[in-house]
């Protein structure tokens, strides 16, 4: 398979992550309930520690963070602008900075339910596929999420680590 554009490895890692077991919630079928059961798992999990890397794009941002969570608070975090705006100028990782626990697993269900949300006030075909959300098959917290109208949006988890 020979992959020629960013659209392209964003199709294959989408129907990679589909393919390696990720439980996969589309469209419609996007729930507060799908949400909440998922969260159930990972709070029954008890993880406290964990470094995840979050991949989030939207028009006009592109960045690569990094949070390290101690007991349940950010004790760390990186953030590097992405290759889409890193010669754009400003400092597209300022707002992280300012509010470092955006992509702690706990926000990462707090967007996914604002976004059901947003969701439920769309209608026809607007309302088809305007949000994906894909679950970790073990831990259960959103590890890819798109959000489509109006403006698009996608956090990917690029990787999650339990630490001691």
């Amino acid at each position: 398979m020979k992959i020629r554009t960013k659209s392209d490895v964003r199709v294959f890692l989408f129907f990679f992550i589909i393919l390696s077991g990720c439980q996969t919630v589309l469209g419609p079928a996007v729930s507060r309930n799908s949400i909440d059961q998922s969260e159930k798992k990972w709070i029954n999990r008890k993880i406290q520690n964990y470094q995840i890397e979050v991949h989030y794009f939207t028009l006009g941002t592109d960045v690569f963070t990094t949070t390290e969570v101690r007991d349940g608070k950010v004790s760390d975090t990186k953030c590097i602008i992405g290759p889409m705006f890193e010669n754009m100028g400003g400092d597209q990782c300022a707002w992280f900075k300012r509010a470092p626990a955006t992509f702690t697993v706990p926000e990462l269900f707090n967007s996914s339910r604002t976004l059901v949300t947003q969701t439920d006030t769309l209608s026809g075909d607007m309302k088809k596929d305007a949000f994906i959300i894909l679950f970790d098959p073990q831990y259960g917290f959103p590890n890819k999420i798109v959000w489509r109208p109006p403006e698009y949006t996608e956090w990917d988890i690029l990787s999650f680590k339990v630490l001691p």
